[in-house]
C-alpha cells in the first residue's frame, strides 16, 4: 500500500489593499471646526497571477486543496498534467490528495504521458488499484493487482507490496482460499493462517498452526493458537504464559488487541480483555479507509464478546466469572463457524 504523501505547507499570496475597519472620529478643540477626512484612494486587489509551469500548477492544486477548495485543486491538477514535467514521481502525490473516482482518473492520465520504463508508471498503477480498494470495490482491485505483476521489470522492492495488497484485496472481496494460497507462495505464513481463519475454518487455521505454519515469532504463534483455542472452547495449556508472550510485542501491529482480549477474557480478565477488544474495535472504525473490511470477521468476533460480557443493550457491567466462562467456552461463539 502506498504512504499518504507529505503535507505541502499552503502558499501564502501577497494581498494589497486597504485595511478592513472604521476610520477613526476626528479630534478637536470644542467648537473647532470638523473637517471630513480627505478620501484616499482605493486600490483593487491585484489579480492573482496564473501559474506559468508544471511546478507553479502543482502548488497551486496543494494550495486549493489545503484551501478546502478541491474543484480548482481538480482543475489545477489538470493545467499542472497538461503541461507535463520531467519528474513524473510527481504526479503520485498529486493523484493522492482526490477522492477515488478523481484519483484513478488522474492516475490514468498521467500513465498516458509517462512512458512505462519509469519506475513513476508503475506507482501510478498501483493508485488505480488503490482508488478502488478505496471505493470498496475490492474484485476490481484484485484485478489490477493481478494485471500489475504480470507485468515485467517490475521495481522488486514494489513486489512485496503489491502481492500483499493483491492477499488483502482477496481477503476484502471474500475470497479466501485465493488469499491463503497467494499468501503461502509469497511467503506470508502468518497471514494465510488468518485467511483461513476468517474463512470460517477456524480449525483449520489451529491445524495450520500446528504443522508449523504460520507466524516466525514464537510468542506471537502460541499466542494466535491460544486465541483459535479460545475461540473454539478448547482448553488453552499455559494461558498465562502465552500472554505474557503476546504482551512481550506491545508495539506489534493491532491485531494484538484483539489476541489479547480474547485471552485476557479467558483468563478472567474480563475488564482487561473488554478494554483491549474495545480498543482494536476503535482502531478498526478510526482506519476503516486504509483497512478497508479485511479485519470484519475480527471485529465481528470482538462485538460479539463484548455482547456476551455486558449483555445485549444493558450498561457495562462485569458478569460472574461462572457465567462468563459458561459463555466463552461455548462452542458456537462466533469463530467456531465463522
Amino acid at each position: 500500500m502506498t504512504h499518504a504523501p507529505e503535507s505541502v505547507p499552503e502558499v501564502e499570496t501577497a494581498r494589497t489593499g486597504p485595511a478592513r475597519g472604521v476610520d477613526p472620529e476626528p479630534t478637536g478643540s470644542a467648537g473647532a471646526e470638523t473637517r471630513e477626512p480627505a478620501a484616499s484612494p482605493r486600490q483593487d486587489p491585484q489579480p492573482e497571477q496564473e501559474p506559468q509551469d508544471f511546478y507553479g500548477w502543482l502548488m497551486r492544486s496543494y494550495s486549493r486543496m489545503d484551501q478546502g477548495a478541491s474543484d480548482e485543486a481538480w482543475e489545477a491538477a489538470q493545467k499542472a498534467l497538461q503541461l507535463g514535467t520531467q519528474e513524473p514521481d510527481l504526479y503520485v502525490p498529486l493523484c493522492q490528495q482526490f477522492t477515488p473516482e478523481r484519483r484513478r482518473l488522474l492516475a490514468h492520465a498521467a500513465m498516458q504521458v509517462t512512458p512505462p520504463s519509469e519506475n513513476a508508471f508503475q506507482l501510478l498503477w498501483v493508485e488505480v488499484a488503490l482508488s478502488y480498494w478505496y471505493e470498496g470495490n475490492y474484485h476490481e482491485a484484485v484485478e489490477e493487482y493481478q494485471t500489475i505483476l504480470k507485468q515485467k521489470d517490475l521495481d522488486p522492492a514494489l513486489v512485496g507490496v503489491l502481492e500483499n495488497s493483491l492477499g488483502l484485496s482477496l481477503e476484502a472481496a471474500g475470497r479466501y482460499q485465493e488469499a491463503e494460497e497467494r499468501y503461502l507462495a509469497t511467503g506470508n505464513p502468518e497471514a494465510a493462517v488468518r485467511a483461513r481463519a476468517r474463512s470460517g475454518d477456524v480449525a483449520g487455521a489451529l491445524a495450520l498452526l500446528e504443522q508449523g505454519i504460520g507466524p516466525a515469532e514464537p510468542g506471537i504463534h502460541r499466542a494466535l493458537d491460544a486465541t483459535f483455542r479460545g475461540l473454539l472452547g478448547l482448553p488453552i495449556p499455559d494461558l498465562a504464559a502465552r500472554l505474557e508472550a503476546l504482551e512481550a510485542f506491545p508495539d506489534d501491529w493491532v491485531y494484538n488487541d484483539f489476541m489479547a482480549g480474547v485471552l485476557l477474557v479467558r483468563g478472567q480478565r474480563i475488564e482487561e480483555g473488554a478494554s483491549r477488544l474495545e480498543r482494536f474495535l476503535e482502531a478498526c472504525r478510526v482506519h476503516s479507509k486504509e483497512w478497508g473490511i479485511t479485519l470484519r470477521w475480527e471485529a465481528g468476533i470482538a462485538e460479539e464478546v463484548l455482547r456476551i460480557l455486558y449483555g445485549e443493550g444493558e450498561s457495562h457491567q462485569d458478569p460472574s466469572p461462572e457465567d462468563e466462562e459458561a459463555q466463552i467456552s461455548a462452542p458456537d461463539l462466533p469463530g467456531s463457524s465463522g
